[in-house]
């Protein structure tokens, strides 16, 4: 089309329209120099059963309607156009008080990637107190793998994770692990550690081990207060775990913790990139239609407001935003220009960094001493991360009222 016509066009056009259309050519022109969004966060409630006195998801009663749910799919698809796969997590508050929207989202999501000729690889995120053996059978059909969130033994767990009531929550997650297991065979766990569980972190991950977990992902309570033995004892326990896991990979058995493996930012080359993924080829979308970089960003009114990205009705239009965020030169992060760690460490969470210093590109103090301790273990025990490479053998039987072991595993597999 020759830009004279183009001209006649736009001079027939009202005020209004002109606004519009001025607005389409600058999300047009954004996207256009942008990664596609391939990664989604879909936050279909933040409600919740439990009251996690560490939880930093608001506890509102408000649920995504299935039409927002259809229309956040839509827009993973159309904004990630030749990608094979995308990745949508189910989030909350506690996505299973919603199960028949779940349903309905993945149906609708799994129909129309296939005929587009892609797919999209689905996760729930759940405190696994609601988990039933309908929901574990509809995630076999559809490879919904269900990631808990248990932070330990008993005592441990029921320290912060409790109904309103005021009971703790282990026993009702742990009668839940057979049948999570004669379903879904590889079970991963998101682990919370706070200053008052982290003397027991070795032993839990032991525990939840001979309770048939797979996989650990472990993260601090980085807001609250850690002491600096709180922080020793951090580490004392880390090195607990890399003995145990060192112990139980050489064996071949099937087991993962992610911060035994190696990652990008131990390469010393031009792939080191600052930052995580939120907000760059990643967002999360509220039960209300609005955008944020991931999940962790709507914590507080503070921090949602000055990362907002966009909405549904009008695409993702904060790209300055966007590009400050996911801004890798060494001169934005300019209190880490004369760490000798700099070109190793990947910044920390954006998120977690803004609420503890008012910067998402300035790490709280511990962080950074948690990153001078994971370098010199790397040094002083290189064992805990060369076993990460040796091939699993058969999962045991080790969890209560296990079902006979069957040989390969069904749907689930190890999370990225």
């Amino acid at each position: 089309m020759k830009l004279e016509t183009v001209e006649r066009g736009l001079r027939n056009l009202s005020p209004d329209d002109l606004v519009v259309l001025g607005q389409r050519f600058r999300v047009a022109l954004a996207k256009a120099q942008r990664p596609a969004i391939a990664k989604m966060e879909l936050i279909v409630t933040e409600d919740c059963n439990l009251r996690c006195d560490y939880c930093w998801v608001p506890k509102n009663p408000r649920c995504m309607t299935l039409e927002t749910a259809k229309r956040a799919i839509d827009f993973l698809l159309e904004d990630s156009p030749g990608t094979e796969s995308v990745e949508v997590t189910l989030f909350g508050g506690e996505p299973l008080l919603e199960f028949d929207l779940v349903k309905q989202v993945i149906t609708y999501g799994a129909d129309k990637a296939r005929v587009q000729g892609r797919r999209i690889a689905w996760a729930l995120t759940t405190n696994g107190t609601l988990i039933t053996q309908e929901m574990l059978e509809f995630g076999r059909q559809h490879r919904l793998n269900y990631l808990l969130s248990i932070d330990g033994g008993r005592d441990c767990h029921n320290t912060h994770r409790r109904f309103a009531d005021g009971r703790g929550s282990f026993d009702e997650v742990v009668s839940r692990l057979p049948i999570v297991k004669s379903v879904q065979r590889w079970l991963g766990t998101r682990m919370t550690v706070t200053p008052a569980t982290v003397r027991r972190l070795g032993k839990s991950v032991a525990v939840l081990t001979e309770l048939g977990v797979n996989q650990f992902i472990v993260g601090d309570d980085v807001e609250n207060r850690w002491t600096r033995d709180d922080i020793a004892a951090f580490q004392d326990q880390w090195v607990a775990i890399g003995e145990l896991y060192y112990r139980l990979r050489s064996a071949g058995h099937p087991i993962r913790v992610t911060s035994f493996e190696p990652l990008e930012r131990d390469k010393r080359d031009n792939t080191h990139r600052w930052g995580c993924e939120a907000g760059r080829d990643k967002i999360a979308v509220t039960p209300s239609g609005d955008f944020y970089p991931c999940a962790r960003f709507i914590d507080k009114a503070g921090i949602q407001n000055e990362f907002w990205l966009g909405h549904l009705d009008v695409g993702l239009i904060a790209e300055q935003t966007r590009r400050d965020l996911t801004d890798g030169r060494d001169v934005i992060r300019y209190r880490c220009m004369k760490c000798s760690q700099r070109s190793a460490c990947l910044g920390g969470c954006p998120a977690t960094n803004y609420l503890c210093t008012g910067s998402p590109f300035v790490a709280p103090r511990m962080d950074c001493t948690m990153h001078r301790f994971w370098r010199r273990l790397r040094r002083e025990r290189p064992e805990f991360w060369e076993v990460s490479n040796i091939p699993y053998g058969p999962q045991p039987a080790t969890f209560p009222g296990s079902p006979a072991e069957q040989p390969g595993w069904p749907h689930c597999r190890p999370l990225n």
